[in-house]
């Protein structure tokens, strides 16, 4: 009796998995996404705002058993959407962030949960419209931070709802939905781009 060779299972292994889907990240992160997000959370954390500062921010897990979800806050919105919130009872506006298990090699996923919002970049179930966002737009070097300063100019333009929907929560499930039209109509966004 022979035995097989190490490499035949390997090729054979290869081949029943082929046309395997990857599963979705349920909250398990790599070593590198990890190291990555405490060191984002540990400089985020360090950043203080007073309450009038303009950009005030706040970013982390919602959960300590999924480190890959996070939420995060926007705070003293000035002009049209500032005044709207403040109408509205509401003194911010709430993200929410999955990380990929693979961070920081591919880009979170952000949608706007809260309040309802459409126009300038956002669509109404939150997914915003921002290359940076995609394969194609997105850089490992990006910091959390810089990601937020960037998100907040371009939702500062969007309109919120002003009406009983405004209080309803985006759904990430229904996010994503928008997100794949806003990929299928930007086919240039999905493959990462080669930097040097």
């Amino acid at each position: 009796m022979s035995k097989r060779p190490a490499q035949a299972d390997a090729v054979e292994s290869k081949r029943s998995t082929a046309g395997t889907p990857k599963p979705v990240s349920t909250g398990v992160a790599t070593t590198a996404a990890m190291k990555r997000l405490t060191l984002e959370l540990k400089k985020i954390s360090g950043t203080t705002f007073s309450d009038t500062d303009p950009d005030k921010f706040t970013a982390g897990p919602i959960d300590e058993g999924n480190f890959l979800l996070w939420e995060s806050k926007f705070y003293n919105m000035d002009g049209y959407n500032g005044t709207k919130l403040k109408e509205m009872g509401l003194d911010c506006i709430t993200l929410g962030m999955r990380f990929p298990a693979e961070y920081p090699f591919q880009p979170p996923f952000v949608w706007v949960k809260s309040p309802k919002m459409s126009g300038g970049y956002v669509w109404q179930n939150g997914a915003m419209c921002f290359e940076q966002l995609s394969p194609s737009g997105w850089t490992p070097a990006t910091s959390i931070e810089a990601l937020l300063y960037s998100i907040r100019g371009h939702i500062a333009g969007a309109r919120i709802l002003y009406d009983a929907k405004a209080f309803d929560f985006n759904t990430e499930q229904d996010a994503r939905k928008d997100f794949r039209s806003i990929m299928a109509s930007h086919r240039d966004w999905q493959k990462p781009t080669v930097r040097s």
